[in-house]
């Protein structure tokens, strides 16, 4: 799919017509996954916060029986019966008050001797409500949320 996007000589691929002395930036591919729920941890899938240096596409390509129950935030999306993503994406304007916040955070839950002066890059975290209503209600941010079912 995608693929006047997505090869590397697609009309629609920037990086096609880059100068050829230009050193391209590494444009993937790249594979996000995640594993179905768990019962044995009671754990839903989930990819940390990190940053992508270039755009990207977000593909589902196969998505299991979602469980009989769900997380709120994943019900209120309409996820529950069919299964999908939520993808909450934020603005490169944000990363100094997303950096400033995981720190704190890493403070607050003692791994801040583990973390680089900029947290998003080490992905160690996943922003869940609690998180994404504090930057919201402290730092005045808050991402852009999309659901993603198969297909889509």
């Amino acid at each position: 799919p995608m693929q006047s996007h997505l090869l590397t000589d697609g009309p629609m691929n920037l990086a096609a017509y880059f100068p050829p002395n230009l050193v391209p930036p590494d444009l993937g591919p790249k594979l996000y996954m995640a594993t179905g729920y768990s019962q044995t941890h009671r754990k839903f899938p989930q990819t940390n916060l990190h940053c992508d240096v270039s755009d990207a596409f977000n593909i589902l390509v196969h998505c299991g029986d979602p469980p009989e129950q769900l997380p709120a935030e994943e019900t209120a999306a309409g996820l529950l019966g069919v299964g999908g993503a939520i993808w909450d994406i934020w603005s490169a304007e944000d990363a100094p008050k997303l950096n400033s916040y995981l720190k704190l955070r890493a403070e607050e839950i003692g791994i801040s001797r583990h973390i680089s002066d900029y947290p998003v890059h080490d992905q160690y975290f996943y922003l869940e409500e609690r998180d994404r209503k504090r930057l919201l209600s402290a730092y005045g941010i808050s991402g852009y949320r999309f659901v993603q079912r198969i297909g889509d």
